[in-house]
């Protein structure tokens, strides 16, 4: 089969959107299908599994490891048996940590107190500490961000120092130091903490953010470097964590289920150690992870710079607090003597009631105007649904004419029909000349929205006049708005009279459109909306149909009685014209939605889960809004009159 460019053009696009998915999945679903691989290893070799200490080694070395992320590596590591060198600045929290790893895992620990935001003049330093131990696993957690999100010309180039030692220089000098050793020993594993960052340019964060792309092409790389040689490189890109890193940012530190704390995130990340070799450490970090790959780059960096002003933004009314705070602190300590703290009860009691208010008027404003705007249709029973039915070109047809005869002897009979028990009652009669169906797809979606019918025969004899003629028509009309139904859909013109009693020649056109006859509402089943209830086909004439069954109206009564639904013909125009040719032809052009789609409403019965779904698309919007109108008016309050409400004054103003 040969394919025209068109054709090509669209398997050319199918072939790589299916590539890209593929590629997609793979990316993202890998280390998820490497850690179920690692977790049934153990079922079916169970001599491959071993724990961390026999396949890496004893000790295992954790920088930035007297807070966040690294401190809780540190016990992780600790639980599973292995010696801890901690690595951090201040010995005094060094000291802390160890102390009480020792005493609640029964493991030796080692620390060195070392500031890598000094660059190269420690790692001398922590090459002789480290050549006496047998490192098995090196954790590169130490790392450094801005204050806040910031122009670049606003940070303190030492600052920007301090990023580069620290979150490039230390993982690349430790990384060198530990090789030789784990070279030597032919195993080993480096764990590379990474961040989101790395997937996109970041604004406002703009050095922070390259430095973990660093990280992260960095450990790729040594990954090839070292499989040949046994050493494991992993490479961890978290998301949002409740560290001190990100104490700029209220939101963050408040958590959620994207955003866990540190030990909650150390204790999932260890676990995947020895399973994958690149990770987001963390369950629901991985399918944030995953969404924002589908995003293109540039859309990911306009939002990144966008959630950073919002973060700056936090930052600066944390500040503005903050001073506030500072403030009412030098008051309390400026007078030697005690002061007296003046309680403004009415404010305070005023701009509370205020707050309370307002926060259930957030929740009943919505409803009241979702109430006026849709009134009577939010919890509606019932509700037309209007759709253009979805026509296949299978079809059924009969048609009769009757024709008077010159002479006075009875009149003829010509008929046609697809039903062969019909053809079979009927084989004396006259058959008709020609039969002919056009369906018509205007807008190329494989769904009819026309169709023309025309049947033409020759009259039995010279001089026949057309009487009348009965003709139908059945096609299968599916409906797909609310559940998928296949309607009935009977076209029918009963026993016309002919426009004019001497008829002998020429064409009769039939002009109209489908529309729907209900009974009874229909009802979508919500676990069923692809079941197609209510609807029969026992109206439909078999092979043990009798002449009258073909009639009409026993045809007509058969739909209604078995089906609450059925589509009939409407004629709006008929218009006729003779000639010469000898034959008569009857078309009938039947319109399907179009112009007059409303004609095929259905009224459906609402479920319960329906209004609920009705009512929450609606009124969900309208609550994110109030709450957020309501934040910022609770917020301007709390500003201008709560932190009034407090005043104080020297103790002796009291009595004066």
């Amino acid at each position: 089969m040969l394919l025209i460019p068109s054709q090509l053009a669209v398997w050319g696009l199918a072939l790589v959107g299916v590539w890209a998915m593929a590629w997609w999945m793979y990316d993202n679903l890998k280390s998820l299908a490497q850690i179920c691989i690692a977790l049934l290893a153990p079922y079916f070799a169970p001599a491959e599994h071993k724990p961390l200490t026999e396949r890496f080694g004893k000790w295992a070395v954790i920088t930035g490891s007297t807070d966040g992320i690294g401190k809780q590596y540190a016990f992780q590591l600790a639980s599973r048996g292995l010696n801890v060198v901690l690595v951090s600045r201040t010995p005094d929290k060094l000291v802390a940590v160890a102390h009480e790893i020792e005493s609640k895992y029964s493991v030796k620990t080692k620390w060195i107190a070392a500031d890598f935001s000094r660059g190269h003049e420690i790692y001398d330093h922590l090459r002789k500490e480290l050549d006496t131990v047998p490192v098995g696993i090196l954790v590169n957690n130490v790392g450094a961000n801005v204050d806040y999100p910031d122009d670049l010309d606003h940070i303190p180039e030492e600052k920007l120092w301090q990023l580069i030692n620290i979150n490039v220089g230390a993982v690349t000098m430790l990384t060198r130091t530990v090789l030789p050793g784990m070279k030597k020993r032919g195993q080993g594993a480096i764990v590379n903490i990474s961040s989101g960052s790395e997937l996109q340019p970041l604004p406002y964060m703009t050095v922070y953010a390259a430095t973990k792309a660093y990280i992260h092409n960095f450990t790729l790389a040594m990954q090839h470097e070292l499989e040949p040689f046994g050493i494991t490189c992993q490479l961890v890109s978290p998301m949002f964590v409740t560290t001190k890193m990100n104490n700029f940012s209220t939101t963050i530190m408040e958590g959620g289920l994207f955003i866990p704390n540190a030990e909650m995130y150390a204790k999932f990340a260890t676990f995947t150690l020895g399973k994958t070799k690149q990770t987001t450490g963390y369950w629901s970090h991985g399918i944030q992870y995953g969404v924002m790959k589908l995003v293109p780059e540039w859309i990911r960096t306009v939002i990144g710079g966008i959630m950073n002003k919002q973060f700056r933004k936090e930052y600066y009314e944390q500040q503005k607090l903050s001073e506030t705070a500072t403030l009412n602190m030098k008051l309390l300590s400026f007078y030697s003597k005690p002061v007296y703290i003046k309680y403004r009860n009415q404010l305070c009691s005023t701009t509370t009631f205020v707050v309370c208010t307002l926060t259930l008027a957030a929740f009943a404003v919505p409803y009241y105007l979702l109430s006026s705007i849709k009134s009577g249709v939010l919890w509606d029973q019932q509700r037309l649904v209007y759709e253009q039915p979805k026509t296949k070109f299978l079809y059924s047809y009969l048609f009769l004419a009757e024709l008077e005869e010159p002479s006075e002897r009875s009149p003829s009979v010509v008929t046609c029909s697809s039903f062969e028990s019909y053809n079979s009652l009927t084989e004396l009669l006259h058959p008709c000349s020609d039969v002919r169906v056009v369906p018509t797809d205007s807008d190329h979606d494989h769904v009819l929205d026309h169709l023309t019918v025309e049947i033409g025969f020759n009259p039995p004899a010279i001089g026949s006049r057309l009487s009348y003629y009965t003709f139908y028509f059945f096609l299968e009309a599916t409906v797909s708005s609310q559940c998928l139904f296949n309607v009935p859909a009977f076209i029918s013109l009963d026993k016309v009279a002919s426009p004019t009693r001497s008829f002998q020649s020429g064409t009769i056109a039939h002009r109209g459109f489908i529309r729907a006859k209900q009974r009874a509402t229909l009802q979508c089943p919500f676990f069923m909306r692809h079941q197609k209830s209510h609807f029969s086909d026992r109206y439909y004439p078999n092979e043990n149909t009798t002449l009258d069954g073909f009639q009409p109206d026993v045809i007509r009564a058969r739909i209604h009685s078995s089906n609450p639904v059925g589509y009939e013909y409407h004629a709006e125009r008929t218009h006729w014209t003779l000639d010469d040719t000898g034959s008569i032809r009857v078309q009938i052009d039947i319109s399907i939605g179009g112009s007059e789609s409303h004609e095929t409403a259905l009224l459906y019965r609402t479920s319960l889960w329906w209004k609920l779904c009705q009512f929450w698309g609606s009124y969900f919007p309208l609550l994110i809004v109030s709450l957020w109108l309501t934040g910022k008016i609770k917020q301007y309050l709390f500003e201008q009159f709560y932190l009034r409400a407090v005043e104080v004054v020297p103790w002796k103003e009291k009595y004066n």
